[in-house]
């Protein structure tokens, strides 16, 4: 029964207004460099709620596209640590 629900329309449209990042049409998640299938619970932890800036893969998309912060490498190398 509740197998049925997540291929449902509802559980659809209930991911896509709270995650920017997934794709429905194709079920993967825009956020993952790979295109990740994300399984069951993540979609129900992450995709489903508004907590979907917890989720690992979105903050990797963040780290990915921030700018770096901070000291570089060749500082680190300079100062011995």
């Amino acid at each position: 029964m509740l197998k049925d629900y997540f291929h449902s329309p509802q559980w659809q449209r209930l991911i896509q207004r709270t995650c920017p990042d997934y794709d429905c049409n194709n079920q993967v998640c825009l956020a993952s460099s790979s295109r990740m299938i994300p399984g069951r619970k993540q979609q129900i932890r992450y995709c489903a709620t508004d907590d979907y800036d917890n989720c690992p893969i979105y903050l990797c998309k963040a780290l990915r596209s921030s700018a770096p912060q901070g000291l570089d490498r060749e500082t680190l190398v300079d100062s011995g640590k």
